[in-house]
């Protein structure tokens, strides 16, 4: 359910443009493209557990907990699929002596090829 190519809804983000998500076994592999001041930045792949979602609703669900950590700055993405569409939960954190402050966002992501023209 979270495999493929995932575009962010929102053409105008400041923070994630794009996710691949692949799956090896019990594990889920996320290569993320943040936006930077000229373009895309590529953070690279990181791996985490899956994670089988008991809701509700009686519709199938997963999720995956992805940690990248870079030397100023680390970032735990709490990714769930649901219903068609990606939403990931990012918890910033700055380590370095910036006095920036950590922060957390959510974004929602539709897979690409799959955004519906309704014009």
């Amino acid at each position: 359910m979270l495999c493929g190519e995932w575009i962010n809804t929102n053409a105008s983000t400041k923070g994630v443009a794009q996710i691949s998500l692949k799956q090896t076994d019990n594990l889920l592999e996320a290569t993320v493209s943040g936006v930077g001041e000229t373009g895309l930045i590529h953070w690279g792949s990181a791996t985490g557990p899956l994670f089988k979602v008991l809701g509700g609703d009686g519709v199938p669900s997963a999720a995956a907990l992805i940690m990248f950590d870079f030397e100023y700055f680390s970032c735990e993405l709490q990714i769930r699929q649901n219903k068609g569409i990606l939403a990931v939960t990012l918890f910033s954190r700055f380590n370095d002596d910036s006095g920036r402050s950590n922060y957390v966002t959510r974004e929602l992501f539709y897979r690409e090829g799959c955004l519906s023209d309704w014009s």
